[in-house]
Parts: C-alpha cells; sequence; structure tokens
C-alpha cells in the first residue's frame, strides 16, 4: 500500500519523532515523504521566533521525500490577512 506522509507546521519535532515515523511507518510501508513547512521555528507556545535548519531537516527524510517547500515565515505573516481589517477585542480568537 503506497502512503503519502505529509508533514506541516513548525519543523520543531522532526529530530525526536524521525526515529519513531522510521520505525513504525517509513521503513515498513511504501511512503512518500512530502513538507510544507516554514523557515522559522517556535519551540513553544509564545516563545520566541528563531531560524530553523531546514538543511538538517532535508537530511533526515531524503530517503523518501518527494517534494518540500520552506515559506518564509515573516513574508507569510505580514501578508496573510493584508485585505482584512481587524477589531482587538477581548476574548477574540485571532
Amino acid at each position: 500500500m503506497k502512503i503519502a506522509l505529509l508533514m506541516t507546521g513548525f519543523p520543531r519535532t522532526y529530530g525526536k519523532t524521525y526515529q519513531n515515523l522510521k520505525k513504525n511507518i517509513l521503513d515498513i510501508h511504501d511512503v512518500d515523504t512530502y513538507i510544507c513547512s516554514w523557515d522559522k521555528c517556535q519551540l513553544k507556545s509564545g516563545g520566541p521566533i528563531i531560524s530553523a535548519d531546514t538543511a538538517d531537516v532535508l537530511r533526515t527524510y531524503c530517503g523518501k521525500l518527494i517534494c518540500y517547500n520552506f515559506i518564509d515565515y515573516e513574508r507569510y505573516v505580514s501578508k496573510r490577512f493584508e485585505n482584512i481589517n481587524f477589531l482587538d477585542r477581548d476574548g477574540d480568537v485571532f
């Protein structure tokens, strides 16, 4: 059975989770891996945004990696809602 592994979000735990993914999925199934992430990383919620080691992410998954895209985080954040006006109100989710 062919499996597509889609990895998104901050690449903060790829080093910790790789061995588990390798043992339980990558080594026993026919897997194509796709990564769409940012060039920055936030290690914990509310923590500082730091540069991600994208080269190490690619080295880690190179055997099964089909396609990847690392998005410029600052550009994404600055442009994602440029046509929407926000009202700061207590209790808003945004």
